[in-house]
């Protein structure tokens, strides 16, 4: 079964230890892990499934130019057309993302905020005077208190001797996902887990 899963599948809002979140679909629980171990080691982080405003606005990371004409008015001629650089297009996942700045937008920007960021959420929305700097420092280090904890079970994980746990510190896995391996070799052939194509580390 595909992890992601078809249309009926959640949309979940993960929320990493260090300051950043995603939106990330996917049929369970578990197939969300397996997703977020694509890129590091979702040990630590937070979800809930996401239901609220969406809108987000995709572009090619390239760059064209349309001549200018004087007086231009009606249709421009596909000669006036002028493609710039296209180096970024040979990039695996090239696309450009933005939250849209249109009102729906700014709603999921503010619904992202409260719920994975709810620190820093209080400190800019919830008091009728523009916070401080030193307010919103106080806020970001609340948030990454969620990496503390991380980095304190992580630790932990590694000291420990039991077959789960040393697979998921040679792997930089979560304990839930060495336990999913390891019933899978029980039950197939042995092969080694690869957790996925890391492309950033977290």
């Amino acid at each position: 079964m595909s992890c992601y899963g078809g249309p009926s599948m959640p949309i979940y809002l993960v929320r990493w230890p260090d300051l950043s979140a995603a939106l990330v679909k996917a049929g369970s629980e578990e197939a969300l892990v397996e997703i977020l171990d694509e890129v590091g080691n979702p040990d630590g982080c937070t979800w809930s499934v996401y239901r609220g405003p969406l809108f987000l606005e995709f572009s090619l990371p390239l760059r064209f130019e349309v001549r200018e004409r004087g007086g231009r008015a009606g249709p421009i001629p596909p000669g006036d057309i002028l493609v710039e650089d296209v180096s970024g297009l040979h990039e695996d996942s090239f696309l450009t993302v933005e939250i849209s700045g249109a009102d729906t937008g700014c709603a999921m920007s503010e619904a992202i905020e409260k719920s994975a960021f709810p620190h820093v959420f209080k400190a800019r929305h919830e008091r009728d005077e523009d916070p401080s700097d030193d307010e919103l420092r106080e806020a970001v280090r609340a948030e990454l208190q969620m990496l503390v904890r991380t980095s304190w079970r992580r630790e932990h994980v590694k000291r420990r001797d039991d077959l789960e746990s040393r697979l998921a510190a040679e792997m930089d896995a979560p304990l839930r996902l060495a336990r999913r391996w390891i019933e899978a070799v029980v039950r197939e052939p042995p092969s080694k887990p690869t957790g996925g194509r890391r492309r950033r580390r977290r």
